[in-house]
């Protein structure tokens, strides 16, 4: 069977579960819809859905449908430790498919240290051999990595006759993903290109479009058409999770629109904003982690805290909503490990694909979730309730510096607290806010305000005020050796009003 120019593939990662299982039915469903078409490319991995992928597609693809109507990839997992290793995985592959042949084959998340490896240990030879064999169509690899290693490899490798390439609007220009360099060292080697990641994991779909006021656009077809565009592109895998998705992405790629080119800028800003950890829950980084956290589920957990708690009312802040959270994180950690109990060894940061500063997000996780977590919410209502009860009664802040002689000072921490604490000092000309000090100085701009690093070396100010009074213990701890002037909480300011 021949591959069609511009085929939906059917990507295994991100199958539907229900109640803990794999939902079969809406699974068989998807194929046979998929199958309707000359779309007939399914993509798994051994570890797939906690290592149900290939058992998944034997029993609903391959026992169902003859061999010839559709094409299997299948990949070599990068933890090869040795030659064994190969012949291990493949023959357990070809036994879990129940096939006796792959159409294509790949060497899997190819990186410096993993391409390394696998020039030691005979890799690409290693695939040769088995298209020799005639249980290998077509060779290749997914890669995940910077434009000039896919240069060496594809140099070094002209056997290869295809690769796996993260492409979507949002990582096109993305220096950590080098999406637009990779695709161009791609087309350079007139290898034909197989994307994968084109809605980044279901990201560039979960928000409302309000950039866009035409109906035949909607944010599937703004990323579908995207990569369909490219040149040398065959494949484009998607991780659809019901039988819509099928036949949504099957229509977008048959009957494409014109996107504005502009609209695309317009919607990575608006993502950007609402999504600070770009995790596309591959679960790669789960599969290294000697301490079995689960990583992607926290990090969702972090994404929708960040976008949704802080808009919640004052009525309801922090209640039944952040509760949902906190259970939701005893439900992910329940038979796992915690974001406390990560050792910091780096192996899942190794394994991203999308480069994320893991150990500095889990650490986040360890303080929202586990550290006081319930107390930090508290706090900071506290702190906000009180700044309204202090206006509300019509006092005025700078009292409290005029009765202690305080007419220059520091604020500590300018996040949405502190920006509200410093535009109140700026109604008193008797008061100067000569600095702010915040560990994000370096992206903080605030006119007429310098902005300094807590390890920078401090200016002499009469008193320094600590506006995330949930740390304030910690701050004043980390100030203490640097400074002989006192450091106040704002909570202590609202108090002597009270």
């Amino acid at each position: 069977m021949e591959l069609n120019k511009k085929n939906l593939g059917f990507g295994s990662l991100r199958l539907p579960w229900k109640n803990g299982k794999l939902d079969i039915e809406t699974i068989i469903e998807m194929i046979d819809e998929y199958q309707k078409e000359a779309f007939c490319y399914y993509d798994v991995h051994p570890h797939y859905l906690a290592g149900k992928s290939e058992e998944i597609i034997k029993r609903l693809v391959v026992k169902r449908y003859p061999r010839e109507t559709f094409l299997l990839a299948d990949k070599m997992p990068f933890v090869c430790k040795s030659k064994e290793d190969y012949e291990n995985y493949f023959e357990a592959s070809l036994r879990n498919c129940g096939v006796d042949y792959f159409d294509y084959y790949l060497l899997h998340c190819m990186t410096v240290d993993i391409y390394a490896n696998h020039e030691k240990l005979g890799g690409f030879d290693f695939l040769l051999q088995k298209k020799k064999e005639g249980r290998i169509k077509h060779i290749g690899f997914s890669f995940h990595d910077k434009p000039e290693l896919l240069d060496k490899i594809l140099t070094e490798h002209p056997e290869t006759e295809f690769v796996y390439l993260q492409i979507n609007y949002f990582d096109w220009n993305n220096p950590l993903i080098s999406a637009e360099e990779n695709y161009q060292v791609a087309l350079k080697h007139n290898v034909p290109i197989f994307v994968m990641e084109p809605l980044k994991g279901g990201r560039l779909i979960e928000k409302h479009i309000s950039k866009i006021d035409r109906k035949d656009i909607s944010m599937p077809s703004l990323a579908l058409n995207f990569v369909s565009s490219l040149d040398g592109v065959d494949i484009i895998m998607s991780g659809m999770t019901t039988k819509e998705h099928v036949t949504q992405n099957r229509k977008l790629l048959q009957n494409p629109v014109t996107i504005p080119s502009n609209l695309y800028s317009q919607i990575n800003d608006e993502i950007r904003n609402e999504n600070k950890i770009s995790c596309t829950a591959c679960h790669y980084c789960e599969q290294e982690c000697p301490r079995d956290i689960p990583i992607p589920d926290i990090f969702s957990l972090l994404n929708s805290l960040d976008r949704d708690i802080w808009n919640t009312s004052l009525k309801e802040f922090p209640g039944a909503r952040y509760k949902v959270f906190l259970e939701e994180y005893k439900t992910y950690t329940s038979n796992k490990g915690k974001a406390g109990s990560c050792i910091k060894c780096g192996r899942c940061e190794l394994k991203c694909p999308q480069k994320l500063n893991i150990r500095s997000y889990i650490n986040i996780a360890n303080n929202t979730f586990e550290k006081s977590s319930v107390d930090f919410i508290w706090k900071r209502f506290y702190t906000v309730c009180g700044l309204m009860r202090v206006s509300q009664k019509g006092l005025i802040l700078k009292e409290w510096f005029l009765v202690k002689n305080y007419k220059n000072i520091a604020i500590y921490g300018l996040g949405e607290i502190g920006r509200l604490f410093f535009n109140e000092m700026l109604k008193y000309p008797e008061i100067t806010v000569q600095y702010g000090i915040d560990k994000n100085s370096e992206k903080i701009k605030i006119n007429g305000l310098k902005v300094v690093s807590p390890d920078a070396n401090i200016e002499k100010a009469d008193v320094i005020v600590v506006t995330p009074t949930f740390a304030f213990d910690t701050i004043r701890h980390e100030l203490a050796g640097k400074i002989d002037y006192p450091i106040v909480s704002l909570d202590e300011i609202i108090d002597f009003f009270e």
